[in-house]
């Protein structure tokens, strides 16, 4: 135990020169020991607290990027996979994090190249690597993890050029050898910013996201419902209609609660028999899909409309939903779902509005991280630099500042009780959350 007394003042201390001061010089004679490998520290060091909650520096990614996805392995690693860097520059490459360093999976350490890559065949050179953004990753109970859909690459034309869009295409990430392959079948609708959601029989439940190549190219926000069969490993339309959704939704939520899945917000990009051109709206209070009866069906009604939200679980079961927008105004408000009963509450509000945000269930609380706030009326975003540790008890929120300020982002509980906050876009333009800069650093929550 290293105890010290006295000021510390800067100007008239010799501060240690690595990393951020600490105020204190070891003499030759001491020896410090990291808690992390008991390897000794000898002279200059310096002393990273454990003592207080907040924002910890991590490993950065070898890759910046923002709009990727984060995936916990059942052996503790974290899969990254695809995104954008900056410049909307697609990122073609994977990540793993294990034992606090992201390795690239072309890495030889990892089984080498081709298997950091989801591999397409038929490209006008052969094989080649197939990207994307705003797809998803849902981990199934064999440990894989199945990568659906999203908007990139993955084929070409008949001039050998790139074709850009909506992709129907997925593949499952083997944790055992760090490689993709190609599911049997693909989706039956191309789709990106949908949701993939664990069923308890092993199925996946592919829902809602946008297809812009539908009405004649003007695009629209998907009803289309979709189930992943794990053992044939194709995908089939939940029915004949397609219209499986009460409302097309995209930009929300979708969480796995009390035995069925339930959507809560976000917006619809759709044409109505009183505007048939597509236009944006927002998607009303909530929805859920019931696995015993296989519909779905509306469900509780929001007190407030929103999208770009974070939603957590909660210890006590409740399902949370922080923040967000509500098509013309940032939110800070935050809300109960009680399973049992259905029901949205308003409990109280975080200290500053935010969307494109992420959460995760820490404790008994949430931590809500990130995002961008949206002023209308000036047409101008701004970062949130900050985190919140939302009480879901007492329904106050305490703030803590953002090693680095980011949307677009992921965010990982960890086995060992800290969440990892993963990539994003700092300093982004629009609400989209597809413009600024990419960011590679990542930062752990912790507390003591």
């Amino acid at each position: 135990m290293l105890r010290s007394s006295g000021t510390y003042i800067p100007m008239t201390t010799i501060a240690p020169t690595a990393g951020n001061p600490s105020g204190i010089e070891l003499s030759a004679q001491t020896t410090v020991t990291t808690a992390a490998n008991a390897l000794p520290a000898v002279g200059i060091v310096d002393l990273d607290s454990s003592l207080t909650a907040g924002f910890k520096p991590a490993a950065s990614l070898v890759t910046p990027r923002g709009l990727h996805t984060a995936t916990l392995l059942d052996d503790g690693r974290v899969l990254v996979v695809g995104g954008l860097t900056d410049n909307q520059g697609f990122v073609a490459q994977s990540e793993i994090l294990d034992g606090g360093v992201w390795t690239q999976l072309s890495d030889p350490a990892l089984g080498g190249n081709p298997g950091g890559f989801m591999v397409g065949a038929g490209g006008p050179n052969g094989a080649f690597a197939t990207v994307r953004f705003g797809h998803t990753a849902t981990k199934l109970a064999t440990g894989e993890v199945l990568i659906v859909g999203g908007f990139g690459i993955d084929s070409f034309d008949q001039n050998g050029n790139a074709v850009q869009g909506q992709l129907a295409s997925a593949y499952l990430f083997d944790p055992q050898t760090n490689t993709f392959a190609a599911t049997t079948g693909g989706l039956a609708v191309a789709r990106s910013d949908h949701y993939a959601t664990l069923l308890p029989n092993g199925q996946v439940l592919i829902t809602g996201g946008y297809n812009g190549a539908v009405n004649q190219g003007a695009g629209s926000t998907l009803p289309v419902a979709e189930l992943y069969d794990p053992f044939q490993r194709t995908f089939t339309p939940l029915s004949q209609t397609g219209q499986d959704m009460t409302i097309p939704r995209q930009a929300g939520s979708a969480t796995a609660i009390n035995g069925k899945v339930l959507y809560v917000g976000g917006q619809a990009f759709v044409a109505t028999q009183q505007n048939p051109t597509p236009t944006l709206y927002m998607a009303p209070d909530s929805e859920s899909f019931d696995p015993a009866t296989g519909a779905f069906a509306a469900d509780g009604a929001l007190t407030q409309n929103r999208r770009y939200h974070g939603v957590a679980v909660a210890a006590s079961g409740d399902l949370f939903v922080l923040g967000g927008d509500s098509g013309n105004a940032p939110l800070a408000s935050v809300e109960r779902y009680d399973a049992t009963s259905g029901t949205f509450t308003a409990v109280g509000n975080l200290g500053a509005p935010r969307a494109r945000t992420q959460a995760a269930p820490l404790r008994n609380d949430v931590l809500v991280v990130g995002g961008i706030e949206v002023d209308y009326q000036n047409q101008q975003v701004s970062d949130v630099p900050s985190g919140e540790l939302y009480n879901t008890v007492g329904n106050v929120t305490e703030t803590y500042v953002l090693q680095a300020p980011r949307n677009s982002h992921q965010v990982v509980a960890l086995p060992d009780g800290r969440v990892l906050v993963i990539g994003g876009y700092t300093g982004s333009t629009t609400l989209l959350g597809t413009t600024g800069t990419a960011v590679g650093a990542c930062e752990a929550f912790v507390i003591p």
